[in-house]
């Protein structure tokens, strides 16, 4: 009977059945197309700064303070940095499994995070500034007639990003190539995720769970994963091991609030 290994992909969502000899050519595979995939969304670059789009792209830098008293705007904004971390999946700990023992992964923590939190304002100012230009398109008013961001124009939703890339594609120079180039992104982005399986009514389902079920409860997983391992598995014995790993101890702020509590 041979030993078989649940391999997760795309932050834990695409399952692969396969035998424990192949799981690491399926996780270098899933890592590849990963990689690819995240290059290729900025294949749009040449049209992120289009014309009459600054208003849209200042929205991004010019929030409204009042809703940091907003609880919903904390529980989608820490939903988010799990979800685009795949924090609380177990995928990282499935991929890091596959690391060499002594990688520096201090260093690597750090530049997927910064990397992660670029390439999110990023594709916020992209998608922005195509937004922008396809309401002042339609309309065909100037930035400062507008006055106004009208959000019923350009709908919501998953599919919103789609949507955009997709009429930015319509505007570019040698067309045919970077719809090519899109789609195919696309293909691997159903590769990579489970998307590609719901249609219909199953997409509200799909959204049911989206709201209910990936919010609270990630955020409630990471909370217990970081109370068993400071609290349970004990902090000292968690930085001899990153000790072990890349030769340092972690700094003074790693330890500052890691006591236990009184009973």
């Amino acid at each position: 009977m041979k030993n078989w290994l649940d391999v997760w992909c795309s932050h834990g969502h695409t399952l692969f059945f396969v035998r424990s000899e192949e799981s690491n050519r399926v996780e270098r595979l899933c890592i590849s197309l990963r990689h690819f995939r995240s290059h290729s969304d900025h294949l749009v670059l040449p049209r992120s700064y289009l014309r009459r789009s600054r208003k849209w792209r200042q929205s991004l830098f010019n929030p409204d303070w009042k809703l940091l008293a907003n609880a919903n705007i904390w529980k989608d904004a820490a939903t988010q940095v799990f979800y685009t971390l795949s924090l609380g999946f177990g995928a990282l700990i499935a991929v890091a499994s596959y690391m060499p023992l002594h990688n520096k992964v201090l260093r690597d923590a750090y530049t997927v995070v910064f990397i992660n939190c670029g390439a999110s304002l990023f594709a916020g100012i992209l998608v922005l500034s195509i937004l922008g230009y396809r309401e002042l398109h339609a309309t065909d008013v100037s930035a400062t007639e507008l006055g106004t961001i009208d959000n019923q124009q350009v709908g919501s939703g998953p599919g919103l990003a789609f949507m955009t890339f997709s009429d930015a594609i319509l505007l570019m120079d040698v067309l045919p190539l970077w719809a090519i180039l899109f789609f195919f992104m696309l293909i691997l982005l159903g590769i990579d995720m489970i998307l590609f399986l719901v249609s219909g009514p199953g997409f509200y389902v799909f959204q049911m769970l989206d709201d209910y079920s990936v919010t609270i409860p990630l955020l409630v997983i990471g909370l217990f994963q970081c109370i068993g391992v400071a609290w349970v598995y004990g902090n000292d014995r968690f930085a001899d091991d990153i000790e072990f790993m890349t030769g340092k101890q972690p700094g003074v702020e790693f330890t500052k609030y890691d006591k236990k509590p009184r009973m």
